[in-house]
């Protein structure tokens, strides 16, 4: 079993980023701005390789994403933020890889 401990950067934040008076895309832009896409692009390619094993080994990766989840911020709970639908790049991008 691969057990990983995670904790990427807060940077950029925002408390209630849908009240930003931003769009989607410019969300998305604003995530990638800071130190936390940085982190995430250097640990993805190991991130990928254990995870592609993970039917044979399985994996556990944990930690803090500090980061709001793609998963909460949909259709079912636009109304609670602004009306926006985000793919936050922060989870979304662990969920593309099959976490």
């Amino acid at each position: 079993m691969n057990v990983f401990s995670n904790w990427f950067h807060y940077l950029p934040w925002d408390d209630e980023p849908e009240k930003m008076g931003k769009t989607v895309k410019e969300l998305l832009e604003w995530e990638q701005t800071e130190t936390k896409y940085n982190m995430i692009q250097k640990v993805l390619p190991t991130i990928k390789k254990y995870a592609a094993q993970g039917d044979s080994i399985p994996m556990i990766f944990g930690g803090d994403m500090n980061s709001a989840s793609h998963l909460d911020w949909g259709e079912e709970t636009a109304g609670l933020h602004n009306n926006l639908i985000v793919p936050w790049y922060a989870t979304k991008v662990l969920e593309e890889i099959g976490l």
